[in-house]
């Protein structure tokens, strides 16, 4: 046991200095981190709670060397950042033989942060579930790579967004399903499930998109993504896929909890009838059906949280709100992702007791089967 926390132990370690020379790596030749020496103000127009205009920041180097940045700030609080002395901040350089001829501060320098952030998260993973948290972060880092290496890319490159989706989502099903649950009866019903969750969310998109008349542009950065020259871009169509991404976690959550549930079950009383395990993991179904219902809506509810401040702030009625373009966005993006897990947890029951009873009635025909006559 104490090997084993020891071996944890180590793994998590590498995985920090790794995952550190990873994110450096992703690093461009024109970019630096850089730490705040001064600051001039004096370019910058406050307008209530907002500032336009230039901050001017001098930073000092590794090598020790300073030069001054440019820090535009555009009256947008979404983005604008202004910087203090002592800060490190990452900067876009322009450089000729190694002199800095002009630099621009990108942002503040947050990645030490988010990796003590995600240290705490694998350690918590790696001492609860053991060998299962490490392929459960080998599947969490082949999702990244999927969605930032291929998803994403493609559908700039003038990909068809849904079928670019989908193609994605079952590459992701099979990588962090077989990994976790196994290739075994586990593994395949969690997959079957997920991928019936899958096809409910396609069907119900297909079927409420035209209706709803909902254009794409509710979601972050598309207007932006739209003006800096991405006009083939479908964002309609992104929006749909968007919607079946967003629903297939909690599918794929639900899938394997009722595989793996049912599995437990069998091996605790392998005496139980089909039609008693059935009716124990519709109970468990039921259960976990009525809290992650709730947590589709919390997690899509805290997302847009200003935005519901916003509009009551401004008077704007209950009936309005739901008939309006974001609203009505968010409301389809729950309830398809809730129907689409409430019809995944009783299918997955019923294809795991189909695989477990094949399962078994195979074992036993071969037990039956007499030898063969030499």
């Amino acid at each position: 046991m104490r090997s084993g926390k020891v071996v944890l132990l180590l793994f998590l370690i590498s995985l920090g200095f790794l995952g550190s020379s990873f994110l450096e790596g992703l690093r461009s030749e024109r970019e630096m981190v850089v730490r705040v020496v001064e600051v001039d103000n004096s370019r910058l127009i406050n307008r209530g709670t907002s500032s336009v205009g230039t901050q001017q920041v001098r930073v000092e180097g590794g090598s020790g060397k300073t030069f001054w940045c440019v820090n535009f700030v555009n009256g947008d609080k979404e983005i604008d950042e202004i910087y203090e002395v002592g800060e490190r901040v990452v900067v876009g350089v322009k450089s000729s033989d190694g002199e800095v001829l002009e630099g621009r501060v990108l942002s503040a320098y947050r990645l030490p942060y988010l990796k003590v952030l995600f240290l705490i998260f694998s350690g918590a993973l790696l001492l609860y579930s053991g060998g299962m948290g490490i392929r459960s972060l080998i599947s969490f880092f082949a999702s990244i790579y999927l969605l930032c290496r291929y998803m994403v890319p493609h559908i700039l490159r003038g990909g068809s967004p849904f079928y670019t989706t989908i193609l994605t989502l079952v590459l992701l099903t099979s990588v962090i399903i077989f990994s976790v649950g196994g290739v075994g009866r586990r593994g395949v019903a969690a997959f079957s499930g997920t991928v019936v969750g899958l096809g409910i969310s396609i069907a119900l998109t297909s079927l409420f998109s035209s209706y709803l008349k909902l254009d794409g542009f509710t979601m972050p950065m598309s207007q932006s993504l739209l003006a800096s020259g991405n006009f083939s871009l479908n964002f309609r169509e992104i929006f749909y896929s968007s919607i079946i991404l967003s629903a297939s976690g909690a599918a794929m959550d639900i899938a394997m909890d009722m595989a793996a549930s049912l599995e437990e079950i069998k091996e605790a009383n392998p005496s139980l009838t089909p039609r008693e395990l059935l009716r124990s993991s519709f109970n468990i179904g039921n259960a976990v059906v009525g809290t992650m219902s709730t947590t589709l809506l919390l997690a899509y509810t805290g997302g847009n949280i200003t935005m519901m401040m916003f509009l009551l702030d401004r008077g704007v009625s209950i009936y309005a709100i739901l008939n309006g373009k974001f609203m009505a966005a968010e409301i389809m993006r729950t309830l398809i992702g809730t129907t689409s897990l409430i019809i995944v947890a009783p299918t997955t029951a019923v294809l795991s007791i189909g695989i477990y009873d094949f399962s078994e009635r195979r074992r036993v025909g071969r037990k039956l089967t007499p030898p063969r006559a030499v």
